[in-house]
This record gives structure tokens, sequence and C-alpha cells, in this order.
């Protein structure tokens, strides 16, 4: 019987009583669409899946999008991302971040809204690799005033190929998009404040690095006030911090949750997650 039992305050669930395999999701898909909304994230422990079985179940949130750039992708399906430091006969198997680390929510670069995410967790160290959440509701109530009053109405301005170069600027893996790519990634404006179009409560959600400018000021007044945002929202009450155990299963609402990984090197330890993610149908 599946159940649920609260991460944070604000946000998130556990969920228990089921295996997300298609014969077990089946009868209880509804539920878990509907704390899938609720609460943002939500975590599924001890799950044993094969990959075909994540996909599966990613494409009842979304259409599953394909990785583009840096990302490393399973042998065989090339929806699924590897993340993480593991390395098989000299060839790192996934992607691991080697520069600055920062909060935000996937896919605010792309077209099309990303819908959900979904990670799952095959090996994990004993400490460090932990994933960091806050909540876009919260967001917006947890800010002053005067700053609430300030982005209202302010559009957000979003450059994928300027988050991918300011990421190669830092790395140890420089990578610069072509120009047939860049034309595939014009600049998304959305707006600053945004009303989620399932529970149509208002939030917060953004990402720092993918941001050009908040239409109307310079990048670099944006960058100050993007950041004076984030102090507050990601307070220490404010956040849930996930620490992963082999057989995690988690999924969060990219429209209304900003997260970041935390730091790890892992010199004797391994991390390795796939990650699928879910977009808004397609409309011609």
């Amino acid at each position: 019987m599946l159940s649920l039992r609260e991460l944070h305050p604000s946000f998130g669930a556990e969920v228990s009583g089921v295996q997300l395999t298609p014969e077990e999701l089946d009868p209880c898909s509804p539920q878990v669409l509907d704390a899938f909304h609720r609460y943002g994230v939500l975590l599924f422990r001890d799950q044993h899946l094969e990959p075909e079985h994540q996909i599966s179940f990613m494409s009842r949130f979304g259409e599953v999008r394909k990785p583009h750039g840096v990302e490393r992708t399973l042998d065989g399906y090339s929806q699924i991302a590897v993340l993480g430091n593991v390395v098989e006969n000299g060839r790192p198997l996934g992607y691991q971040h080697d520069q600055g680390l920062e909060w935000h929510t996937d896919g605010t670069g792309w077209q099309r809204t990303t819908i959900a995410t979904c990670l799952y967790s095959l090996e994990a160290p004993a400490s460090g690799g932990d994933t960091l959440f806050c909540g876009g509701y919260r967001n917006l109530e947890v800010l002053p005033e005067a700053t609430r009053r300030r982005i209202e109405g302010l559009n957000i301005v979003y450059s994928r190929p300027l988050l991918i170069e300011r990421i190669s600027r830092k790395s140890n893996n420089p990578r610069s998009m072509s120009a047939e790519e860049r034309a595939q990634f014009p600049d998304v404006v959305r707006p600053f404040v945004s009303v989620h179009p399932v529970t149509g409560k208002s939030l917060v959600a953004f990402s720092i690095e993918e941001c050009r400018e908040l239409e109307g000021m310079s990048p670099d007044a944006s960058r100050a006030l993007l950041e004076e945002i984030i102090e507050v929202i990601t307070a220490p009450e404010h956040v849930y911090r996930h620490k992963w155990r082999v057989g995690d299963m988690l999924l969060w609402d990219n429209r209304c949750m900003m997260h970041t990984p935390t730091p790890y090197t892992y010199q004797n330890e391994s991390r390795r997650l796939h990650r699928v993610i879910g977009l808004e149908p397609h409309t011609p």
C-alpha cells in the first residue's frame, strides 16, 4: 500500500509501498502524480530498476528528453545521462562537475518547459555529493516585501550558449557550441514570478548561471539581485538535503523546485546516478 512521509515542512515526501516498474506502478499512478504536484519532490527508496523502467516511469510526466552537451549517456539508452565519477577501462562512464556548482532548475534555457527530472542512484559515497532542494512557493513567501514588489512583473532572459560558455571557462574540459547548436538554442524569456500550470500557485524558481539578464536591468545588476535572493531562499531552514543511498530514486517538479549538488571528489569512492528528464508535450 502506498504511503507518504514528509521530507520538509514546505515540500517533499518519501513514497513507500511501490516499486517503479510498470506492473506495480500502474494501479497507483494517479496517487503518484497527485503527490508529485502536491509535494514537488518525491523520494522512492530501495528501488531495483532496469534502464527501461526509469524511461517508462518518466514518460508519464512528459516527453523524455535526450541529454545535450558535455553529458555522457548510458550505452544503449540515449535518453539516460550518467552522472558521477565512475571510470571503466580508463574511460569515464559519467559526467562530473569540475567547476562551481550553483542553484538552478533544469532546462531553463530550452524552449520547451522541463516538467520533471529523476535521478536513480546506483553507487553512492559515504559522504559528500548530496543534493539540496528549495521550493519555489516558499521562495516567494520568504522574500522581503520590497523584493517581492521589485520582481513582480519582471521577465528573466535565459541563454543556454551562455551557460555552456560559463561552464567551459572554469572547466578542465572546455567546450564551445557550434553555430548550428547555437541556432537551436535562442534566448528564452520567462516570467520571473511564475504560476504553476497545475496548482495555480505563484512561485520563484530560476537558474542563476543560465540567466543573461532580467529585462530592463544590466547583467551585473541582474546577477546581484539573483545572488541576494538566493541568499534568502537557501537559508538552512528552507532547504531539504538529500543524502544518497543505493536504490534511491528522486523525482522533482522543475516548474517549482530549485536544486544544487554539493561538492565531491571521491578519490576512493564512487558516485553514479542515472538521470532522465521529461519535457512538456510538443505542440506544432
